[in-house]
């Protein structure tokens, strides 16, 4: 799986990439998770089993969206699809740290920009997507205190 990874990343990056080092990661409950290596780049891959791959895709149209709204930095997608019976994503590693208050009122204000900066004249999206294995519908609505209850609040209630 691994040999076939590299080979997407190469051919995606234009630049030869071949995995010496695959080191799983914590940080989630529904993809393993892994930082893949060479002596050059780093790579942080998610890995499933491939009936995920909806997720996956929703998740690179989702951080395609974020990435064009450009408020805050969001991780490249480099590639995504299946080998045998798993599907993967791989996206730029970004190296994260312990954040100072400093750093944690810029990212909520990153965060609160991205969300008033919306162009939609409706709350919703255009396509059902997932918040982890767990399915987000998402009908568009006028208000966003019809959206919330609807949509969201119904995902987190089914836990």
């Amino acid at each position: 799986m691994w040999h076939f990874i590299s080979e997407q990343i190469s051919q995606c990056t234009q630049q030869e990439f071949i995995c010496d080092s695959v080191r799983e990661v914590s940080g989630g409950d529904s993809h393993q998770t892994y930082v893949i290596s060479n002596d050059k780049r780093r790579y942080f891959v998610k890995v499933n089993d491939k009936h995920y791959m909806p997720n996956l895709l929703a998740e690179v149209e989702g951080l395609q969206h974020l990435t064009q709204a450009s408020l805050c930095k969001v991780p490249n997608v480099i590639c995504n699809g299946i080998v045998s019976s798993h599907c993967f994503l791989v996206l730029e590693h970004i190296h994260m740290s312990d954040g100072d208050s400093n750093a944690w009122r810029a990212f909520g204000e990153s965060l609160a920009n991205m969300h008033q900066a919306h162009h939609q004249q409706m709350y919703g999206w255009q396509e059902d997507n997932f918040i982890g294995q767990t399915p987000q519908i998402n009908k568009w609505q006028k208000k966003w205190s019809y959206f919330f209850p609807n949509n969201v609040s119904a995902i987190c209630c089914s836990y």
